[in-house]
């Protein structure tokens, strides 16, 4: 009869080829635990920062809302008072009536400093073309006090 360590020496032959190879996936297993365990740190550090920079995203997209609210706010104000320049524009420049000598009569005129205007730029060869909108932009740039008034 076989004693017991004959018997324990069969049995551990016999299983120790399952023995190494559950102990090589006990090994396996606790190596991908780290593994894992290291990713899930780096994963959580990504989504913080990433949490964070989103953050940082949105407050900055709400401070340039705002911006643009208040840009927009004063290009409807700036549009709306170049709106009313242009509107009043033609009725700065008008003919001024002058009375015949006799008394009897008249006609209309345009002031000095118009005309003053109008022979400066053409003998500055600016086409005929040009001159009224060239008016136009010096009364507006007068107006916003760009330049000081014509004389008068």
């Amino acid at each position: 009869m076989k004693t017991k360590t004959e018997k324990m020496a069969s049995l551990k032959k016999r299983f120790s080829d399952d023995i190494n190879e559950l102990k090589s996936k006990v090994y396996e297993t606790k190596r991908d635990s780290k593994d894992l365990k290291r990713m899930k740190v780096a994963n959580e550090s990504l989504a913080k920062n990433r949490l964070e920079k989103l953050r940082n995203l949105k407050s900055l997209l709400s401070e340039l809302k705002l911006e643009l609210d208040n840009e927009s706010a004063m290009q409807a104000e700036v549009e709306e008072e170049l709106s009313d320049l242009q509107g009043n524009s033609h009725q700065v420049v008008e003919k001024v009536w002058k009375q015949n000598d006799n008394k009897k009569g008249g006609h209309s005129v345009w002031e000095e400093w118009v005309v003053q205007m109008i022979l400066e730029m053409l003998s500055d060869r600016t086409p005929p073309t040009c001159i009224l909108a060239n008016i136009l932009t010096a009364i507006l740039r007068e107006k916003l006090g760009d330049i000081p008034p014509p004389p008068n």
